[in-house]
């Protein structure tokens, strides 16, 4: 079984040389210098732990030391283990890493806001009545009804201002109008045609 197994590894050895040769001209056929096969030398009566060094001086890249009488080296393992440590015939080529795109942090919509509850004109919603302080709450638009909007504070970024907003109601608003906001905070923002929503 170990002579098959060294007859197997060195008619392996013999056609990755072969291959790494021929492959130097891949639009032609080259003669082979015959001087780039070198003898191996395989001993079957060494106990398991002994190693059999094989390289050539011809060759001092190549480390084939690790050709050794073990039951447990089979030869899908041993050819791994060949082409790990045969001398490279070519030089490297770089492959580039896939770009890796940044994560999305957070969201941003802009549109043209509106508003509502300002006293004497329009109803607030149901629970936030038009305090005395300031009342920076709004009504989502679709756009802004991403998982659960309900309660979440926004920033409402415009005319070079930026407040904090809660999202309170639901508005049926239509293209470009996406926010409801209360009159404080549409004031806050210096009325503003358009803004810029991020959370």
């Amino acid at each position: 079984m170990d002579a098959r197994r060294g007859a197997a590894a060195a008619v392996l050895l013999c056609l990755l040389l072969t291959v790494s040769v021929t492959a130097v001209s891949p639009g032609g056929r080259k003669e082979i210098d015959q001087g780039a096969f070198h003898p191996v030398h395989l001993r079957t009566d060494r106990s398991p732990g002994d190693v059999e060094d094989v390289r050539s001086p011809a060759s001092p890249g190549a480390d084939l030391s690790v050709l050794r009488r073990d039951p447990e080296l089979s030869l899908p393992r041993l050819s791994s283990l060949l082409l790990r440590r045969l001398p490279a015939r070519h030089p490297a080529i770089a492959v580039p890493k896939a770009a890796v795109r940044p994560a999305l942090r957070g969201h941003a919509v802009r549109g043209a806001p509106t508003y509502y509850c300002r006293a004497g004109i329009s109803r607030c919603t149901r629970g936030y009545p038009d305090g005395p302080g300031k009342d920076f709450y709004a009504a989502a638009g679709p756009s802004l009804r991403i998982g659960d909007w309900r309660g979440r504070t926004v920033t409402v970024t415009a005319n070079g201002r930026s407040i904090e907003v809660t999202l309170i109601d639901w508005c049926a608003c239509r293209s470009p109008h996406f926010l409801d906001l209360y009159w404080d905070a549409f004031e806050a923002l210096g009325r503003p045609r358009t803004a810029i929503v991020r959370w």
